[in-house]
């Protein structure tokens, strides 16, 4: 409580959110991270970014205690972050936390409008503000990672969930319209023409890499890779936590060595080690991703129109789906998804499906499933109207639930624990 004593006092005295202007200075350090005056500030700016609200519509005493709620997620974080910094077996892919970053940039700016209005209510150019979501997504990687190994193990017992839906069954929400569906999934994939354009390319930077030129530069200027700016850096990587190729290719180099041209899912690479410490290495890359041309799609397209007429012409779907369906998961089943909540589905498929008739069959669907895009042609199997839960029809969503439930207690619990076992000042 003292904490949080102080942490009031200090907030008041802040002034507003976007009001007068103060020097910066240090809230709380935790650990070996400090909390600014402008940290709070610009994570109090994303809240209002993200919610669609503005200064004036909250009142001073809800804007307090919203900044209060902040700070004490912050600490949280920072705490979070110093065990799983610390812990050896927490590690962080890059490569998903830049392709965190540019989706959470890219959504950032939808919802502001323009590059520019997005600089002008953060206070900042574009550069600085994907520095700094990149960092957030980084710290909070490394937390999830920890969270996941903590609570990797805990598990709910069938007692359990029932008292949990005694508990709260008035306060479930009600469970919406639902759909069995089956689906054939076309991958929009890279022809080998493609491929042969990606590795020309690959091959004709690692011939002017060997001549001398400079791969940082390089890499800024012909980079397909999110890393570009920052000239193809990946970071500290430990084995195992790379794409195999790119691993294996990075591995064998000697510290300030390029490599040849490396095929992996994601494009051709041309690598360059850094630095290598025992189970870890700092590499940086030039890529030339593998992106289907309007051909290679077409060619897709065509096929799914065909398989469609087939269909519609009475072909059985599942026959179908397992011989032609790029989505394994499904395959053996033959395209069976499940149940799905039709509202969890993608607008476009939601839209379709609404007035689809049990048994009818859509037009092929641009989708995304897994991070691969393509064409999706859906079958409804079945419907079931919006209705209050039950633990007969819905067991394993409010098993989902109650175990989520656990998992907050036992999280909150830890993180108390947490805090007695980590360096704060509150500073006055």
């Amino acid at each position: 409580m003292k904490t949080v004593f102080a942490l009031m006092a200090i907030l008041l005295a802040c002034g507003s959110a976007f009001g007068q202007e103060t020097l910066d200075r240090v809230l709380v350090v935790v650990d070996k991270e400090i909390i600014l005056e402008s940290q709070v500030q610009q994570e109090l700016q994303r809240y209002f970014l993200d919610n669609k609200l503005r200064p004036e519509d909250v009142g001073e005493a809800e804007l307090e205690r919203l900044k209060l709620e902040l700070v004490q997620a912050m600490i949280d974080s920072r705490v979070m972050l110093a065990v799983a910094k610390a812990d050896t077996n927490v590690v962080v892919d890059s490569r998903a936390v830049d392709k965190q970053t540019e989706q959470r940039v890219d959504e950032i700016i939808r919802q502001v409008g323009t590059i520019k209005r997005l600089e002008e209510a953060m206070g900042q150019p574009l550069k600085a503000i994907r520095a700094l979501v990149r960092k957030d997504m980084e710290e909070r990687q490394y937390i999830e990672a920890l969270q996941a190994r903590r609570m990797a193990k805990v598990d709910i017992s069938r007692q359990q969930v029932e008292e949990f839906f005694t508990a709260h069954q008035d306060s479930l929400p009600e469970v919406g319209e639902s759909v069995r569906l089956s689906h054939v999934f076309l991958e929009y994939k890279v022809s080998a023409e493609s491929d042969d354009r990606a590795r020309a390319r690959a091959d004709s930077v690692y011939t002017v890499l060997q001549a001398g030129a400079d791969f940082e530069e390089l890499a800024r200027l012909f980079s397909d890779d999110s890393s570009a700016p920052d000239g193809g850096l990946i970071g500290r990587t430990k084995r195992g936590s790379l794409v195999r190729p790119y691993e294996e290719a990075a591995y064998r180099l000697e510290e300030g060595q390029v490599s040849a041209p490396v095929r992996s899912e994601f494009g051709w690479h041309v690598i360059k080690l850094d630095g290598r410490s025992g189970d870890y290495i700092t590499s940086r890359h030039i890529l030339y991703r593998l992106q289907p041309t309007d051909r290679d799609r077409e060619i897709v397209r065509v096929r799914a129109d065909s398989l469609h007429a087939a269909l519609e012409a009475g072909a059985d779907f599942a026959v179908v789906a397992r011989t032609w369906t790029d989505h394994a998961q499904t395959r053996e089943a033959g395209g069976d998804l499940g149940w799905l909540p039709l509202d969890d589905l993608l607008p476009l498929v939601r839209s379709r499906l609404r007035d689809l008739p049990v048994g009818g069959i859509t037009t092929p669907l641009d989708g995304t499933i897994e991070e691969r895009d393509g064409l999706q042609v859906f079958k409804l199997v079945e419907r079931r109207p919006a209705r209050r839960p039950s633990l007969e029809q819905d067991w394993e969503q409010i098993r989902r639930l109650a175990l989520g439930f656990r998992k907050q207690e036992l999280m909150r619990a830890w993180q108390q624990e947490l805090r007695s076992d980590v360096y704060i000042q509150v500073m006055d």
